[in-house]
């Protein structure tokens, strides 16, 4: 993965989802994977509609997390800083 992009939390994340078969997880390993190759503003994109459709499972927070690290990458601190916030409060 591109740097600052942890790669042991994306190959856990990476892991985890794979044991589940559903059009969710898909999305969820899609946006992990453009994350992965440095598509950072689809990855972003992809992890909120992933939220939006699915706002109540294990993977939830995680995706709040990768959105916070694209918008790291995309040069966006502010934004980043409020998306790493939103996990620590909704997801404590």
């Amino acid at each position: 993965p591109p740097a600052g992009v942890d790669e042991e939390l994306l190959n856990a994340d990476d892991e985890r989802i794979s044991r589940i078969n559903s059009p969710a997880a898909q999305s969820y390993r899609q946006s992990l994977q453009l994350l992965r190759t440095g598509s950072f503003e689809q990855a972003r994109a992809g992890f909120e509609t992933f939220i939006s459709e699915n706002p109540g499972t294990a993977f939830t927070d995680n995706a709040a997390y990768w959105i916070g690290v694209s918008f790291v990458k995309l040069g966006q601190p502010d934004r980043a800083v409020g998306s790493f916030s939103e996990v620590f409060q909704k997801f404590p």
